[in-house]
C-alpha cells in the first residue's frame, strides 16, 4: 500500500515574525570618538537561494512537533518519527511574499544599574502582523498503520494552528510568530497501490477534503492573563534616531534635527512584549533577590550572566539561554497615532546655559538644541496579554504555586505605579493605571485537587464606570486591582510559606550545579 498525501493551510500572522539565517554577524564599529554605530548590523530574515524571504520548513516541522507533543502527548509520535524512526511527515520552506521584511531594535538592560548594556543593541528582521503564506506538509507512507497515523497528525496540526497553540520563528516568548487560520485548510489524499487511485493520480484530481478548526480547542496547557490598562502619563518606546549624519539634504538647507519617534507598527504606536517582558522580569528578578539576600559582587558580572545567575523562580517564569520560560508577552498597540512632541537640550554644569551644537556641529545658532523627542499620548491600547504554561512552572504544586505568587506580586507594583513601561520613565513618562485584570485558563487544565486554587477563571476591576481621562479615579481603581492581586497571592501561597519554596529551589539548583560541576571535572581529569 503506498499512499501520497498533501496537506495546505492558509494562515495569517497575528504578531511579528523573525526567522534568522546563518550568516555571520559582523562586529559593531566604533568611532575615533569612542561611539559605537549605533544601529549596529541586522539579524537578517532567512532567504532561500532565489533570494526570496521564507520560513524554513525546520523551523514549521520544530513548532509543529512540539505543539503536538505538548497538545496530545505521544498520540502522534509515530506520524512525527524519532530518533530511531524517520519521520512519515515532510515540510516544506514557507514563502513570504509581498516585500521586505521590517526592523524590529532591540537592547539588552543592566540587571543592576537598569541602564542600557554597553553594546547590546541589535535589530531583527522582521515581517509584520498580517502577512498571508502557506504551510504544506507531505506524507508518504506504505502501510494502513502509517496512513492513519499520518492522516490524524496531519488533521491536529489544523488543530493546533486554529486553536493559536503554535507559534513560528524567533523570540516567540515576545508574542512573535503566532498565526492564525485564513481559510480552510485542503488535505489531498493519493492512493496509488489501486487502479482507480492511479488514475485519479494521473488525472491530477486526487481525493481532496476540507479541514477545519474544531470549535473546542485542544488542551494547549496554557492560560491567558490580560490587563486592560490607560497610561497616566505618554508612553514612549522609540525606534530608531533620525541624525543629521544620515541626511546630508536635511544639513544643507538648515531643517536638519534630530528626531527619536516612538515604535510603530501599521502606523500605530506600540509598547513591544519584549519592553513588558523586560520590566517583569526586572521587578521579579528584584523581589526574589530581596528574599534570598543574596551577597554582594552582582554588579561586576555581565548582562548574561546575571541573567544565568538570577533566582530559579524567576528563569522558570521567564527563561533563560538554556531553557525557555512558563511566560509570553504579546505587543500592545495604541488605538490613535496621538504624539506629543518634547524638546530637550544639555546644560552647561559650569554656566548654568544651554550647550552650544548638538553631537557635533551645526547647530550652535539655535541655542543648543539637542534632539526632539515624540512620545504616545493616546489613552486606549490593546490589553497587555500574558500567555502562562504552568507546566513548565515546576514539576509539584508548591512550586507552581509559588511561582503565580511572585507573578502577582509583581502585577500589583505595575497596578500601583512602582513599575512603567517603556523609556524616560526618569522624565514622568511611562505610568500606567490597570482597569481590568482577567485570568481565562483553558479547558481541562486543572489535573488534580491541588490544582483548584489557580485553575479556575477569575477576575479584578470589572467596572466601565472610571473615565480614562480621570486621573485621580483611574489611579484610586487601579489600586483596587492591586489589593485583589495581594489577596490572591495570599490565597495561593504553598502551606510551606512562599519563601521557603524559594530558597528551596535555589538550594536545589546550587546543589544540581555543583554536582554536574564535580561530574566534568572528574570526566577530564
Amino acid at each position: 500500500m503506498f499512499t501520497r498525501m498533501r496537506l495546505t493551510i492558509p494562515v495569517r500572522l497575528t504578531g511579528l515574525l523573525h526567522h534568522g539565517t546563518q550568516d555571520l554577524v559582523e562586529t559593531r564599529v566604533v568611532d575615533r570618538r569612542g561611539k559605537k554605530n549605533e544601529f549596529g548590523e541586522d539579524r537578517e530574515f532567512s532567504m532561500n537561494a532565489s533570494h526570496e524571504y521564507v520560513l524554513r520548513g525546520t523551523a514549521i516541522a520544530g513548532a509543529l512537533k512540539s505543539a503536538c507533543k505538548i497538545a496530545y502527548g505521544d498520540e502522534h509520535a509515530r506520524a512525527w518519527g524519532s530518533s530511531e524512526r524517520p519521520s512519515l511527515i515532510a515540510v516544506d520552506d514557507a514563502l513570504l511574499a509581498g516585500g521586505s521584511p521590517d526592523r524590529r531594535t532591540g537592547n539588552a538592560i543592566n540587571r543592576y544599574s537598569g541602564s542600557v548594556t554597553d553594546g547590546s543593541l541589535f535589530h531583527h528582521g522582521v515581517f509584520p502582523r498580517g502577512t498571508r503564506f502557506t504551510i504544506i506538509l507531505h506524507a508518504e507512507t506504505r502501510s494502513p498503520e502509517d496512513a492513519a497515523a499520518a492522516r490524524d497528525a496531519l488533521r491536529a496540526c489544523v488543530q493546533l494552528i486554529g486553536s493559536g497553540a503554535v507559534a513560528f520563528g524567533g523570540r516567540t516568548n515576545i508574542g512573535w510568530g503566532s498565526v492564525e487560520l485564513n481559510g480552510n485548510a485542503h488535505l489531498e489524499t493519493e492512493d496509488l497501490h489501486t487502479v482507480e487511485g492511479l488514475a485519479r493520480w494521473l488525472s491530477g484530481k486526487p481525493e481532496s477534503e476540507v479541514t477545519e478548526a474544531a470549535s473546542s480547542a485542544p488542551d494547549s496547557g496554557v492560560c491567558t492573563i490580560e490587563l486592560v490598562w490607560s497610561p497616566i502619563s505618554t508612553v514612549f518606546v522609540g525606534a530608531a534616531a533620525v541624525t543629521r549624519a544620515q541626511d546630508k539634504h536635511a544639513i544643507a538647507s538648515g531643517q536638519a534635527r534630530n528626531v527619536v519617534t516612538p515604535l510603530m507598527e501599521n502606523g500605530l504606536p506600540v509598547v513591544p512584549g519584549s519592553s513588558i517582558r523586560g520590566v517583569l522580569r526586572q521587578r521579579a528578578a528584584r523581589i526574589a533577590r530581596t528574599v534570598l539576600a543574596n551577597p554582594d559582587g552582582w554588579e561586576d558580572v555581565t548582562t548574561h550572566l546575571q541573567l544565568a545567575t538570577e533566582p530559579e523562580i524567576v528563569q522558570r517564569l521567564f527563561g533563560d539561554t538554556r531553557r525557555q520560560g512558563a511566560l509570553r508577552t504579546h505587543d500592545s498597540r495604541a488605538a490613535t497615532r496621538a504624539t506629543v512632541t518634547a524638546d530637550h537640550v544639555a546644560i552647561d554644569r559650569w554656566t548654568g546655559g544651554a550647550l552650544d551644537g548638538e553631537r557635533g556641529a551645526g547647530d550652535e545658532a539655535r541655542g543648543g538644541h539637542l534632539f526632539s523627542v515624540q512620545e504616545a499620548a493616546a489613552r486606549t491600547w490593546e490589553p497587555i496579554r500574558l500567555d502562562l504554561r504552568l507546566d513548565r512552572l515546576g514539576s509539584d504544586a508548591e512550586s507552581r504555586r509559588a511561582s503565580l505568587c511572585l507573578l502577582c506580586l509583581v502585577l500589583a507594583e505595575l497596578c500601583t505605579g512602582h513599575l512603567t513601561l517603556g523609556g524616560h520613565a526618569t522624565r514622568g513618562s511611562g505610568l500606567v493605571a490597570v482597569q481590568r485584570l482577567t485570568w481565562t485558563p483553558v479547558p481541562g487544565l486543572a489535573r488534580g485537587p491541588e490544582d483548584g486554587a489557580y485553575a479556575g477563571a477569575w477576575e479584578s476591576g470589572a467596572t466601565d464606570s472610571v473615565d480614562p481621562d480621570d486621573i485621580e479615579a483611574l489611579t484610586a481603581h487601579s489600586r483596587e486591582v492591586a489589593r485583589d492581586l495581594l489577596a490572591r497571592a495570599r490565597a495561593l501561597q504553598p502551606e510551606c510559606g512562599w519563601a521557603e519554596v524559594v530558597t528551596r529551589a535555589d538550594r536545589e539548583r546550587a546543589s544540581s550545579d555543583a554536582k554536574a560541576a564535580r561530574t566534568e571535572e572528574a570526566d577530564n581529569a
